[in-house]
């Protein structure tokens, strides 16, 4: 099992062979294929369609399968979308939801979208403090209020939990233990395939424009970073593929099949902790194929051993460990 410290952002590294000498661009490329690898073992898709009288139906489930929000990290410009393609017989393109325009580098949007994200903002009482329009903002040092927050939460989810830690969906609901969402398609009776596309994209356009435009006629910018990040996006900043699924139009309405965690490998396994980040309590699971001694243990991020969770003989199958993060320094 492998745990590297990639993230999923594929641009910057890229942005910074750019504008820095003596980085290793030979680390930097191969640190960006990670994160490649990493980003599409992310979540999974699937999709059914039928036909339901006139109409083709489609229904998309996404599964998270990290131990974070899906998707997580800085909130700003940051999206994960679906993009449906519905084709005929003849293989000609008769339905798109969230079409990727490669040349703007961003989806379009329509009715049907579906896109995971946070919009942060600013409320009337602290737009007014800063002469500002109240409602959705780039500026994340001066936003006060989340106005919607649906990224599907990982493994373990609990409404009250996420809400006593101020982390919970804002304008979406998701049940407890769920770490999926299913979203619905109309389509017209014409569409005999479904092509189903999972996007990541870590800085959207919106956002780095913002950068660029708030930063025109600063004084304090002695190297026009404003246009040189934008040049940079343009560039390195299209999105990622995590997934994509292809399905035949069925005559009956679709069904999708309950998640089913899955099954627990014959060989050691260890998974990603959940929830993550954390404050007060995380669980880690591992699997073992058959009765042996184990020894989970914790380090700093300076190699120092911070703590031993488990260290002895384990039954064969899945196991939990709690991290008390009460009694651990931040970080």
């Amino acid at each position: 099992e492998a745990h590297g410290l990639e993230g999923g952002n594929t641009f910057a590294p890229l942005a910074i062979m750019d504008y820095w000498s003596g980085v290793d661009k030979d680390a930097l490329r191969e640190g960006v294929q990670r994160s490649f690898e990493i980003l599409q073992t992310a979540a999974t898709v699937e999709v059914q369609a039928g036909r339901s009288g006139d109409s083709v139906l489609a229904l998309v489930r996404v599964t998270n399968m990290t131990g974070h929000k899906l998707p997580s990290g800085t909130t700003e410009g940051r999206q994960l979308w679906i993009s449906l393609t519905g084709r005929n017989k003849l293989g000609q393109t008769v339905f798109q939801s969230a079409a990727y325009d490669s040349a703007q580098k961003k989806f379009l949007r329509d009715p049907q979208t579906k896109v995971y994200e946070t919009v942060a903002g600013l409320t009337p009482r602290q737009a007014a403090k800063l002469l500002r329009a109240p409602g959705p903002s780039f500026l994340r040092s001066l936003n006060d209020t989340v106005l919607f927050d649906n990224r599907i939460p990982p493994r373990g989810f609990s409404a009250r939990t996420f809400r006593e830690r101020r982390c919970a969906p804002v304008g979406y609901a998701y049940s407890d233990g769920q770490y999926w969402d299913i979203t619905s398609y109309a389509m017209g009776g014409e569409v005999e395939s479904v092509e189903v596309s999972l996007w990541y994209q870590v800085a959207s356009r919106e956002f780095i424009e913002f950068l660029r435009d708030e930063n025109a006629g600063n004084p304090y910018d002695w190297n026009d970073w404003g246009e040189k990040v934008y040049d940079a996006w343009r560039s390195y900043g299209a999105p990622v593929r995590i997934a994509r699924q292809n399905v035949a139009v069925t005559n009956s309405s679709p069904r999708l099949e309950p998640v089913v965690d899955p099954v627990p490998p014959a060989e050691f396994r260890l998974a990603q902790n959940y929830p993550n980040p954390f404050n007060a309590l995380s669980k880690i699971e591992f699997w073992v194929g058959e009765p042996a001694y184990v020894s989970l243990t914790l380090y700093d991020i300076t190699g120092k051993e911070v703590r031993r969770l488990v260290d002895n003989n384990v039954q064969a199958g899945s196991h939990l460990a709690d991290v008390d993060g009460m009694t651990l320094s931040s970080g």
